[in-house]
């Protein structure tokens, strides 16, 4: 049974919450029974004088964990509003105060599962212990009546209560739970917490498979490091529990497992990995298309893929498919291309217009001998009679060549002039020689006549 339901079927529960400074948790549950309905002031003035015989009226409450206990009471820490919420809902979250607590978060530990008077190893041990040598009050804390855990004093009465229930006492009250006096904190005799460093454990996950024994001063360490401890997957959406020896494979598959993307460096859930990856804005990827080698962003490339060169792409006038480099070139010499006859004007396609040029009447055709533009069909009239420029040119041309003859015919002369020069003074040498030749004869035929 639920330990909350428990104590309000064996003590009862407040019908109204009471607006006064609330009282110790051994006081409330001493008299919010039906039967014992007492007035504030009657309550101060019975707590101040018999609280040991109050203590004995009835039996002990049951051992409740520090969290159970502070919503067992509404009227200990709620607002009035959280009260109505109480009515009408059930349990709130407790209200704080904005009072400046004694204790830092650093300093109050999370109270270990296995520290129960049930899960001693040497329960009877120490139970005989303090039934003959101490204080039963010096060993479990005056609110929650658990084991002692970071036990802490007040320097008034030298009451000792767990860190964790105190702190969370005087965080709204400011005040010790016994003595009603200011909180001021006093350390704990040294044999009280020696004693309780003696004390040894059974791990609260002895059913799971865990076999060790805790000494008291472990028993967070071990909490936090027990294969056997069970867990809920900390993945925000999974419901997965196992033990802790197991939780490590499973988050290794866990869909709710929360990812990191290597391009973006958002966190993403491990299930929606593949989608994401196909979406991610930031992932670098290869131009698709065929010879092109850049490589850019999901968002880069969804611009360059319209642009890319090598992008292909249909023909709008013959539907062939062209690279996007070669597709301006292409649809200047497409065949269906739809261009004008230069005569006609009319429109067709680009494979046709060249033979249409070819027979059309209105082209306009240059004159090769006069270079006058005329059309295809008044060319035949263009003759050599009504072309005075034909006329002209054919005595330019005659003029040409008779200058070109007579060019000749002068180099013809000026060629024959030196030959006969050449042959003048040939025959010049030779007469001379002959007449040199007699002189020399004459002188040896003189003397001998």
């Amino acid at each position: 049974m639920n330990p909350i339901r428990q104590i309000q079927n064996q003590y009862g529960s407040p019908s109204q919450p009471s607006q006064t400074q609330p009282q110790p948790q051994s006081f409330y549950q001493n008299n919010f029974s039906p039967q014992h309905q007492i007035q504030p002031q009657q309550v101060i003035l019975q707590q101040q004088l018999n609280i040991n015989h109050q203590r004995a009226s009835f039996p002990p409450p049951p051992i409740i964990q520090p969290q159970n206990y502070f919503p067992l009471f509404p009227s200990l820490n709620q607002t009035p509003t959280q009260q109505q919420f109480q009515q009408q809902r059930g349990f709130v979250i407790p209200h704080r105060e904005a009072n400046t607590s004694i204790f830092t978060m650093a300093e109050v530990q999370e109270r270990p599962e296995s520290l129960e008077q049930n899960n001693l190893k040497n329960m009877q041990e120490f139970m005989n212990f303090i039934d003959t040598f101490a204080d039963k009050d010096n060993y479990f804390c005056q609110i929650c009546h658990n084991i002692l855990w970071q036990p802490v004093s007040c320097n008034h009465c030298s009451k000792i209560y767990c860190r964790d229930c105190l702190s969370r006492w005087v965080d709204q009250y400011s005040t010790c739970p016994t003595c009603r006096d200011r909180f001021e904190l006093k350390k704990v005799d040294k044999s009280i917490t020696n004693n309780l460093s003696k004390l040894v454990f059974i791990c609260n996950a002895q059913s799971s498979g865990c076999t060790e024994f805790i000494n008291y001063d472990s028993l967070l360490k071990h909490q936090n490091t027990c294969l056997y401890q069970s867990l809920h997957c900390p993945n925000i959406g999974c419901d997965f529990q196992s033990i802790r020896k197991e939780m490590v494979d499973h988050e290794k598959i866990c869909p709710h497992y929360q990812l990191k993307c290597k391009w973006c460096e958002r966190s993403i859930k491990r299930m929606n990995e593949v989608q994401h990856d196909l979406i991610c804005e930031m992932k670098k990827l290869g131009c698709e298309n065929e010879g092109c080698q850049i490589t850019l962003t999901r968002a880069e490339m969804n611009i360059h893929i319209q642009e890319c060169p090598y992008n292909i792409q249909k023909c709008n006038l013959c539907n062939q498919e062209f690279k996007l480099k070669d597709l301006a070139r292409h649809q200047e010499c497409c065949d269906f291309k739809i261009e004008q006859c230069k005569g006609c004007k009319q429109s067709m396609y680009k494979k046709q217009i060249v033979q249409h040029e070819e027979n059309c009447e209105e082209v306009e055709l240059i004159c090769p001998d006069c270079t006058d533009v005329i059309q295809r069909k008044n060319l035949a009239s263009h003759d050599q009679i009504t072309c005075l420029k034909r006329g002209q040119k054919i005595l330019l041309e005659a003029k040409t060549q008779l200058q070109c003859e007579n060019a000749c015919l002068k180099k013809d002369i000026e060629t024959l002039k030196l030959c006969v020069a050449q042959l003048y003074s040939e025959i010049q040498d030779i007469a001379s020689d002959k007449h040199e030749k007699r002189n020399s004869m004459m002188k040896i035929l003189r003397p001998q006549q």
